[in-house]
């Protein structure tokens, strides 16, 4: 009897806090928000050593999350970047050197860490700059990865004629998106020429990651 009457104190117990926190929801948000700002650097301090103490343990349990719920993810930042594009476009023209710094750090990071990232920034290094010379030698590295010449190439693209003269206006897109390469084997195989288009600018940062 007295085990029924306590699970049943918890229940009341639950509802009225419930309610209480309905009823004063603003007040409670006012006091959190008051204290939070009086405790500001106390709570910094205590989350930034519980982080550094946990780092592993909250790395394995964010990627478990991340890779559990991957595609429900993407949705919510999807939905989020189409209706915050302004709020987006507004963060990003007030704090661009700032993403710049933090682009650059977490690229050289990738490329040390990272084979397969490393790999593919190289392919896409090596490309751009054989269209920026407009050719690269016979037998060079980047010959042997699209298995053609560049003149074969240019023959097989058929670019616009205001191609060179206008570089910013196209981009050279990966048909099936190195993106979606696993391995470097799948980076070589994609990286054929025939899995190479012309597309204006706006049509490939429409297109994305998409096959």
């Amino acid at each position: 009897m007295a085990y029924r009457d306590l699970e049943k104190r918890k229940a009341y117990m639950k509802a009225y806090n419930k309610a209480y926190r309905e009823a004063h929801k603003d007040e409670i948000k006012a006091y959190k928000k008051a204290y939070w700002e009086v405790h500001k650097d106390e709570r910094k301090a205590k989350c930034k050593a519980y982080n550094e103490a946990h780092k592993e343990e909250r790395k394995a349990k964010c990627k478990a999350y991340y890779q559990a719920n991957k595609e429900k993810h993407k949705a919510k930042m999807k939905a989020y970047r189409e209706n915050h594009k302004e709020e987006i476009k507004a963060y990003y023209q007030t704090n661009k050197e700032k993403h710049k710094s933090w682009m650059k750090a977490y690229n050289k990071k990738r490329l040390k860490n990272d084979q397969l990232y490393a790999f593919k920034y190289n392919v896409r290094k090596m490309m751009a700059l054989a269209f920026r010379r407009c050719g690269y030698k016979k037998n060079s590295r980047t010959e042997n990865l699209l298995c053609c010449t560049f003149e074969e190439l240019m023959k097989y693209l058929n670019p616009p004629k205001d191609f060179f003269t206008n570089r910013s206006k196209y981009h050279i897109d990966h048909i099936v998106p190195l993106a979606t390469a696993k391995t470097i084997e799948d980076v070589i195989r994609l990286s054929h020429h025939t899995n190479l288009q012309i597309l204006t600018a706006e049509e490939n940062m429409a297109k994305g990651s998409k096959y």
